[in-house]
């Protein structure tokens, strides 16, 4: 795999089929659109240079996930929304979700 920065290569086709479509079966552990390569996505960074925080913040991510989907029905009723490259991308307009309580 060439180096390259992980904006990109989340956007390529060789590492990511159908990468233009949002997916998200494709991080499922039998990977239903084939095997995605170990180093195409490093959110933290890997080896010895790898964020100290790595795992405080994944399970920290999953417990409050875990809560919300617990407790609300998430809703998104809205326009589709493009990305914005910027040091990141992010949403070219603000997230409209709409939770509803659970009983």
């Amino acid at each position: 795999m060439a180096v390259g920065f992980n904006i990109f290569i989340g956007w390529d086709e060789a590492y990511f089929p159908r990468a233009k479509e949002f997916i998200p079966e494709r991080w499922l552990r039998h990977r239903p659109l084939g095997p995605i390569h170990p180093y195409a996505s490093l959110p933290f960074g890997s080896g010895t240079r790898m964020c100290v925080g790595r795992r405080i913040a994944e399970q920290e991510l999953h417990t409050f996930m875990a809560r919300v989907m617990h407790r609300f029905t998430v809703d998104y009723k809205h326009e589709d929304i493009d990305c914005v490259s910027k040091l990141v991308f992010v949403p070219s307009k603000p997230l409209k979700f709409t939770f509803t309580e659970r009983r």
